[in-house]
């Protein structure tokens, strides 16, 4: 984990054990997706992880679920991931997360364009 990582995570595990190297894990894959998206020093990420249930014929399905609260006023991120190992299912959740990021960055930044071009065409009919 870097030293300058300020986002909060919280970590909680369902029907399995929760370890360090677990818990690790997850903060290295969050302190990236941070790094890369998340401009707010307060921001807070709420991780489960656990085993869905212990009755599926096929084995056992793992998931992670990140709720990502940005402290902007917009509606909370969440990512979620199913996977049949534990690490693929927070890679998952990862790379959902990302993706759930880089949306709402690009909509933000559309519905900027496209109030400034507003802007601009009334100034252009003045």
């Amino acid at each position: 984990m870097s030293a300058n990582m300020s986002m909060n995570i919280s970590v909680q595990a369902t029907n399995i054990d929760l370890t360090d190297a677990i818990r690790d894990y997850i903060e290295k894959k969050l302190a990236s997706v941070e790094e890369k998206l998340i401009e707010r020093p307060d921001a807070l990420a709420q991780v489960e992880v656990g085993k869905t249930s212990a009755h599926h014929a096929t084995g056992d399905i793992f998931r992670a679920e990140t709720v990502l609260e940005l402290h902007d006023g917009k509606p909370k991120v969440v990512a979620v991931a199913e996977r049949d190992d534990l690490f693929a299912a927070i890679d998952g959740m990862k790379d959902t997360l990302e993706r759930e990021l880089v949306e709402r960055k690009n909509k933000s930044r559309t519905l900027w364009r496209k109030g400034a071009g507003i802007v601009k065409d009334l100034l252009r009919e003045s």
